[in-house]
């Protein structure tokens, strides 16, 4: 067996492998272990369908030595005989597997019923009859024979290195949860790199847009038109300061008098808004005025 895991060791495992591997591993070496843990389970149930056999004897003995026995050593007798009887019956029909950890888990519920019963057979025993000896004796040696089955089973569990396959288990499940967890972080990485070379690209190329536009003949001019409307702007604004506050005046007079003398909207728009006032004005100055009927039409040669 040991140059076989040997020869095994020396290959190189994938991680997607690894489940498969370790499979394999653990059933060629734990496959007499299982033997062994199925033949000493066998033991305890065997040894407990003995005990409960001879608590099946011992209710009788008690019903038997009815008579001989006072009525609360009976209800004791009764009480013990049925505690041991339910107790080993259950074990003794209990399914368990071959594998470590199924005879693990055998062990430890045959441990806390054989406990129980130990506890209970204590308490019970030094209060009953002599008359009831030989039946007492007989659960004693089924008692002895589960005990010694319960030991042999731990001794062959403990004997085995089937813990540390446990724990191997366990560690190949977090390399393989961890392994698919990084191949996903992974993937997701490429999409991110992909979408940032996208966005550099999409930038680089804003960039370019923004740097030709900068340099072209018309918005080079745009810009300076709007430099020139600023600065026409500024010397609007600075020419109608001095008129703003007699405006106000002005504009508070009427209203209190509630005769205008002149177009109060008019008058309030100039105050609060000069420069488009003032160009509105304008452009209504130049533009030609036609009558309804068209008769302000030109016509060549007038």
């Amino acid at each position: 067996m040991r140059s076989s895991v040997s020869k095994l060791s020396a290959k190189e495992i994938g991680i997607d492998q690894l489940p498969d591997f370790y499979d394999s591993l653990s059933r060629e070496v734990m496959k007499n272990h299982e033997r062994r843990f199925s033949e000493a389970s066998r033991a305890v149930r065997e040894a407990s369908s003995s005990l409960e056999n001879a608590a099946v004897r011992f209710s009788s003995g008690v019903k038997n030595a009815w008579g001989t026995l006072d009525k609360t050593a009976s209800e004791y007798g009764m009480r013990l005989a049925q505690m041991v009887q339910e107790a080993s019956g259950e074990l003794a029909r209990r399914e368990t597997g071959a594998n470590y950890h199924t005879a693990e888990k055998f062990h430890q519920e045959a441990v806390e019923s054989l406990n129980e019963i130990i506890v209970t057979v204590r308490r019970y025993i030094p209060k009953l009859h002599k008359a009831l000896k030989p039946e007492m004796s007989a659960l004693n040696s089924g008692l002895v024979k589960l005990e010694k089955s319960v030991k042999a089973l731990g001794t062959a569990l403990d004997e085995s290195p089937g813990q540390k396959f446990e724990a191997i288990e366990r560690d190949v499940q977090i390399i393989t949860q961890s392994h698919d967890q990084l191949l996903r972080l992974r993937g997701e990485e490429g999409q991110v790199r992909h979408a940032l070379v996208r966005a550099s690209e999409k930038d680089r190329a804003v960039m370019s847009e923004r740097d030709g536009l900068a340099t072209h003949h018309d918005f080079i001019e745009l810009m300076r038109y709007e430099e020139s409307i600023s600065s026409k702007e500024a010397e609007i604004k600075q020419l109608l300061q001095p008129l703003t506050k007699p405006l106000l005046k002005l504009e508070r007079t009427i209203l209190n008098r509630q005769a205008p003398a002149i177009d109060t909207k008019t008058l309030r728009n100039l105050v609060e808004k000069p420069i488009e006032t003032v160009w509105s004005s304008f452009c209504n100055k130049r533009s030609p005025q036609l009558p309804a009927d068209g008769s302000g039409t030109r016509r060549v040669g007038d």
